[in-house]
């Protein structure tokens, strides 16, 4: 429930870093949530990213890297998971020791736009430059403690109520593209 009552208190005037307000919901927009929770529950993409959990809970982050469309998180075990775009949704793989060659032209595809600059569209934090490479190092010497899923991309949570939320939104060159924000839910 709380990572859905997060979409009712986001729009593009947020700003990212500040204490997000709590929702007043109608019985309706309460009703409307908890079917839209049930739904993602069966949804075979929380199905998909479920087994992460199991892989990342626990881990401490000692290394990141970024790109435009995804990004690599190093765990102090040298164990390490790649979250990129692909199909329009955020899609991963974990693995252990070497990266694979082949992941860095994941993070950086270019069928997917670039979400640095701010978006003309009512979004989170949409008026807000987004650095994936420097809000992805905010979680550096961090334990990961959940993961937040939602329709389309998941969130990686860390102590003090802290994310790194992912979004996926259309640029001005009409592309998608990747937006990652280290923020308090």
């Amino acid at each position: 429930m709380e990572l859905l009552k997060r979409i009712f208190r986001r729009s593009a005037s947020n700003k990212h870093l500040s204490k997000p307000q709590q929702p007043q919901l109608t019985p309706e927009q309460e009703e409307m949530l908890k079917e839209k929770i049930r739904k993602l529950q069966e949804s075979p993409y929380q199905q998909y990213i479920l087994p992460l959990k199991d892989k990342v809970l626990g881990k401490t982050v000692v290394k990141t890297t970024a790109g435009t469309s995804g990004f690599i998180i190093i765990f102090s075990d040298n164990t390490w998971v790649i979250s990129y775009l692909k199909n329009s949704q955020l899609d991963w793989q974990f693995g252990q020791d070497e990266l694979k060659d082949n992941l860095h032209e994941l993070i950086n595809s270019k069928i997917y736009g670039n979400g640095y600059e701010p978006l003309s569209i009512d979004r989170m934090y949409a008026n807000e430059i987004c650095n994936i490479e420097k809000e992805i190092a905010n979680a550096q010497g961090k334990k990961i403690q959940g993961i937040a899923i939602g329709e389309n991309c998941f969130n990686f949570c860390f102590p003090k109520k802290m994310e790194l939320n992912t979004t996926i939104s259309p640029t001005t060159t009409g592309k998608y593209a990747l937006r990652v924000f280290w923020e308090q839910y």
